[in-house]
C-alpha cells in the first residue's frame, strides 16, 4: 500500500499523466479518423456500472465516518480538525481512493474516441484537472475536503448509472438533473470552503496567526494557494458547466 501511495503522489505520476492523457487522446483521434468506430457496448456498460458502485461506495464510506465524527467530536472538529485528527481518522484515506478514480475515469474519454465521438474542452479540461487537484489536497492535508469527495461520489453515482442504463436498456428521462446537480455541487463547495475560512479565521487572533495555523496541518489545514486554485478549478467548472447546460437545454427549449 506504501509503494502505490508513494507511486500516485509523485509529480511525475500527476504531470506525467496529464501530459500522456492529452497526448493519447491527439493521437488516438489521428488513428480513429480513417477507421470505422468501435461499438464498446459490453465494455462501456462495465465501465459505467463500476464507477456508478465506486462512487456509490466513496460517498457512503465519507458520510457513514463523517457522521460517527460529528456525533464523537462535535461539526466544528470535522472542519478545523484540530491536531489533524480527522485527516488521520478517516479524510485522508477516503480522498486518496477518490484520488485514484479520477485515473480510472480516464477512460471515459478513451472510450468516446474509439467511439469517433466529439469531444468538447469542458470534458478534456475536467478530466486532466481533476488529476491535479485531489493531489494537491492530499499534499496540503487539507482535511474538509471530505465534503467535495462526498458530493462529487454521490453526483457519479446518478452520472454513471445514467449511462449504464442508457447503454444496457433505455435511457432515462432525467438526464439533464444530472447536469443540474453537478452545477448545485459547485455552488454548495463555495459554501463550504467559505465555512470554512470563516470558522478557520475567527478561530485565530490576528491574521498572521491565520496564516501560520493555514499552513499546518494541525489546524486549518491547507495552504492559501492551494485554496485560491481550488476556488478558481471550482468557479470554471461552474461557468463551463453552466454554459454546457444553457446549450443542451435551455437554448433547445427555447
Amino acid at each position: 500500500m506504501d509503494n502505490i501511495e508513494e507511486f500516485f503522489m509523485s509529480p511525475i505520476c500527476v504531470v506525467g499523466t496529464m501530459i500522456g492523457y492529452v497526448v493519447i487522446l491527439q493521437v488516438l483521434q489521428q488513428v480513429m479518423a480513417s477507421r470505422p468506430e468501435m461499438g464498446l457496448k459490453a465494455f462501456s456498460a462495465f465501465h459505467n456500472f463500476f464507477l456508478c458502485i465506486w462512487s456509490l461506495v466513496m460517498a457512503s464510506g465519507v458520510a457513514w465516518n463523517a457522521y460517527h465524527s460529528i456525533v464523537e467530536s462535535g461539526w466544528r472538529a470535522i472542519v478545523l480538525d484540530s491536531n489533524a485528527k480527522q485527516w488521520e481518522k478517516f479524510a485522508r484515506k477516503w480522498l486518496f481512493i477518490w484520488y485514484v478514480s479520477k485515473y480510472y475515469e480516464l477512460i471515459d474519454t478513451i472510450i468516446l474516441v474509439l467511439k469517433k465521438k466529439k469531444l468538447i474542452f469542458l470534458h478534456v479540461y475536467h478530466h486532466a484537472i481533476m488529476i491535479l487537484v485531489p493531489w494537491l489536497w492530499l499534499k496540503y492535508q487539507w482535511t474538509f475536503t471530505w465534503y467535495a469527495v462526498f458530493v462529487n461520489s454521490s453526483v457519479h453515482v446518478l452520472m454513471y448509472y445514467y449511462y449504464f442504463s442508457t447503454i444496457a436498456c433505455t435511457a432515462p428521462w432525467w438526464k439533464k438533473y444530472v447536469t443540474q446537480f453537478q452545477i448545485l455541487q459547485f455552488l454548495s463547495i463555495f459554501v463550504v470552503i467559505f465555512l470554512w475560512y470563516y470558522l478557520c479565521k475567527s478561530s485565530s487572533q490576528s491574521w498572521d496567526s491565520f496564516l501560520s495555523d493555514i499552513n499546518t496541518p494541525k489546524q486549518c489545514s491547507g495552504s492559501p494557494l492551494i485554496v485560491s486554485f481550488s476556488l478558481f478549478v471550482n468557479t470554471s467548472f461552474l461557468i463551463l458547466f453552466g454554459n454546457f447546460f444553457d446549450k443542451t437545454y435551455a437554448k433547445k427549449r427555447n
